[in-house]
C-alpha cells in the first residue's frame, strides 16, 4: 500500500498525539485504585476473570525482586495501559482510515470518538479517574478490543490472497507457491513489494515499475515544471508538491533545499492548464474552438493587448523553445497557423466540426518546418555561424537541416523554414 507523504505526516500526527495525551494523562493522574481493585489484586476467583489479575501478578512479582515496594509496580502498571490504549487508538485510527480511504477530517472524529471512553469515566464514574490509570479491568480490555475490532474489520475487508484466487480463477494454489512467485516479483521484476514477515498485516505493492515513477523521473518533471515559462509560479509550486506526494519522505528528503535558478519569467495568465484542457477537448470531438487572442505591443508603452476574436480548427498541440502552442487552420484561410496556448483566452468550443482536409502529415511536415511557431511564408535560410554554435543550431534545427564546414573557424547552414 503506497502511502504519500500527506498521509505519512497525518499518522506521525496522530501518534505523537495520543502519546502526548496519555503522558499527560499518567503525570496527572499517576494510578488509582478503584473498588473492584482489591479483588483483581489479591486474584479472588469471586466473578474475576483470570487475566487481569494475572496481568498484575507479573509485574508484582518482577518488582518483588527488586524489594520495590508493595504498590510500587501500579506505577509500571499505569504506564503500561497508557502505552497499551495509545497504541491501540492510533492502530484503529490509521488502519480504518487506510481501509475506507478516508480524509482527514473524518479521521480526527474517529480519533476523538476511541479516545472518549477513556475520559468519559471523569464525568459519569464515582471514581472520577481516567480508565487507563485505574487499577481495574477495564484498562486493559478497552485497548485490547480496539485492537480485536480492528483486526475483525480488517479480515473481513481483506480478502486472503489463496481465497481470492481460488474465488476469481477457480484454481486451488499452494501458500508456498504464493510466496515464492511473489518473491519472484520482487526480485527478478523489481516490484517494491512488502511481506507479512516484514509488517505482520499482509502483502502491499509499494511501488510498480509499470506505472510508478523512478525517483529520476519524479525529479525531471519537476524541473520541467520550475523551469517552464508556460506555467504560473503558484501553479508550478502546485504541481510540484503534488509530484512530490507520489514519492517517499526519504526521496523528499532529497528535495528539502530545492531551489529554482533560473532568470525566465513566468506567464502570467493562469487559464493555461484549463486552455489545454479545453484544446484537448476540442481536438478530440473534432470541434472548432474560438478565443481572444493577446500580444505586446508598444502603444507607446509595453502593454499586453487583445487582439480580437479567432476561429480555428484546432489539429495539435506542440511544445516547442519552452512555450506550448495549437497548431490550428484559421477561420477562412487555407494555411496552419499556430498560437501559443497561454496568450489565449476565453476559449469555447464551438458546434462546428473542422476542416478534415488537414492530414496527419500535414501537421508534420509543417511543425518540422517551423522554428519560431510563426507559421507564415516558407524560405530557404543561409547563415554563416561560429562553431562555437555547432551544437544549439543542431538542437535548434535538426539533423535534418544541411550543415556544411564554411572555413576553420565557421560553418555554414541551409534549412527551410518558416519565417514572419
Amino acid at each position: 500500500m503506497s502511502i504519500s507523504k500527506a498521509d505519512s505526516k497525518f499518522e506521525k500526527i496522530i501518534l505523537i498525539l495520543s502519546l502526548i495525551i496519555f503522558a499527560l494523562t499518567f503525570m496527572i493522574y499517576k494510578y488509582r485504585l478503584v473498588p473492584d481493585s482489591g479483588g483483581y489484586i489479591v486474584m479472588s476467583a469471586a466473578g474475576r476473570e483470570p487475566l487481569y489479575p494475572f496481568f498484575l501478578f507479573i509485574f508484582r512479582s518482577i518488582f518483588n525482586l527488586f524489594n520495590a515496594g508493595d504498590d510500587a509496580y501500579f506505577y509500571a502498571v499505569s504506564i503500561v495501559q497508557n502505552l497499551l490504549v495509545a497504541y491501540a487508538i492510533y492502530f484503529a485510527v490509521i488502519n480504518l482510515r487506510r481501509l475506507f480511504k478516508l480524509n482527514n477530517f473524518i479521521s480526527s472524529l474517529i480519533f476523538l470518538i476511541f479516545l472518549a471512553p477513556s475520559f468519559f469515566t471523569i464525568i459519569f464514574s464515582l471514581t472520577g479517574v481516567v480508565m487507563s490509570c485505574s487499577i481495574g479491568t477495564e484498562a486493559l480490555t478497552l485497548p485490547l478490543y480496539y485492537i480485536y475490532f480492528t483486526i475483525l474489520i480488517k479480515f473481513i475487508l481483506e480478502h486472503d490472497i489463496k481465497d481470492y484466487i481460488s474465488d476469481i480463477y477457480d484454481i486451488e494454489i499452494d501458500p508456498r507457491t504464493i510466496r515464492r512467485n511473489i518473491n519472484l516479483l520482487k526480485e527478478k521484476f523489481d516490484y517494491d513489494i512488502v511481506t507479512w514477515q516484514e509488517n505482520r498485516q499482509g502483502y502491499y505493492l509499494i511501488k510498480n515499475p509499470d506505472i510508478d515513477f523512478e525517483p529520476g523521473e519524479i525529479r525531471a518533471i519537476i524541473d520541467t515544471f520550475s523551469y517552464s515559462t508556460f506555467i504560473p509560479k503558484q501553479m508550478s509550486r502546485e504541481i510540484i508538491y503534488k509530484c512530490k506526494n507520489m514519492q517517499n519522505v526519504y526521496e523528499n528528503e532529497k528535495l528539502k533545499d530545492y531551489k529554482i535558478y533560473s532568470t525566465n519569467s513566468k506567464i502570467e495568465n493562469k487559464e493555461i492548464v484549463k486552455n489545454i484542457e479545453d484544446i484537448s477537448t476540442a481536438i478530440y470531438n473534432k470541434k472548432k474552438i474560438d478565443f481572444n487572442y493577446y500580444k505586446y505591443e508598444l502603444n507607446p508603452t509595453l502593454k499586453n493587448v487583445n487582439t480580437g476574436l479567432r476561429t480555428i480548427s484546432p489539429y495539435a498541440i506542440i511544445y516547442q523553445l519552452q512555450e506550448m502552442y495549437v497548431v490550428g487552420l484559421k477561420e477562412g484561410k487555407n494555411t496552419l497557423y499556430t498560437y501559443r496556448i497561454d496568450r489565449m483566452r476565453n476559449i469555447r468550443i464551438k458546434d462546428e466540426s473542422v476542416d478534415k482536409s488537414i492530414t496527419n502529415e500535414m501537421i508534420e511536415e509543417f511543425v518540422n518546418s517551423t522554428v519560431s511557431m510563426f507559421g507564415k511564408t516558407s524560405e530557404e535560410i543561409e547563415v554563416i555561424c561560429d562553431n562555437t554554435l555547432l551544437d544549439n543550431v543542431v538542437d535548434l534545427f535538426g539533423e535534418n537541416s544541411t550543415i556544411k564546414k564554411y572555413d576553420n573557424n565557421h560553418f555554414k547552414l541551409n534549412v527551410n523554414k518558416d519565417i514572419e
